[in-house]
């Protein structure tokens, strides 16, 4: 498949064919098994589709391939979160903000922090967001949980 069609298969997924989209991302990594953009692609729509398993062992072998694309990273992360792992989530988070530090990404990092248990570290990274003029988080931490 060549790179126009593959254009043409994000086109299909963006439109919402999700059907489409996955058959053409599919006959892609048959020629392509380590075309990391297809990879994270089908991923993301595995995802989408509520298939956590196959969606993130593709974002890991996405991440395996070119370990520096900060998308690729938050992506996992937010897949992790929603499957419950939030200890992986909290790793993908930081190796994605650690090329790239965006808003969301220490957003999800303090909410994970404080789903571990993890409060002064989570507190603190509230804090941060507070004094970076990040509001409307809904969260309200009680610094007696911290014992």
């Amino acid at each position: 498949m060549s790179r126009g069609k593959l254009d043409e298969a994000v086109r299909l997924h963006q439109a919402g064919q999700l059907d489409e989209a996955e058959r053409r991302y599919r006959r892609h990594l048959r020629e392509h098994r380590k075309d990391a953009d297809t990879l994270y692609l089908l991923g993301a729509l595995r995802l989408q589709r509520g298939d956590v398993g196959e969606g993130l062992g593709r974002l890991r072998q996405a991440v395996a391939l070119t370990p520096a694309v900060p998308h690729f990273l938050e992506t996992l992360a937010s897949g992790a979160e929603t499957a419950g792992t939030a200890e992986f989530a909290l790793v993908a988070g930081r190796r994605a903000s650690s090329i790239r530090e965006t808003a969301a990404l220490a957003v999800q990092r303090a909410r994970l922090l404080f789903q571990l248990g993890r409060y002064a570290e989570a507190h603190a990274a509230f804090e941060a967001l507070a004094r970076a003029g990040i509001g409307g988080l809904g969260v309200r931490l009680d610094r007696s949980e911290e014992h």
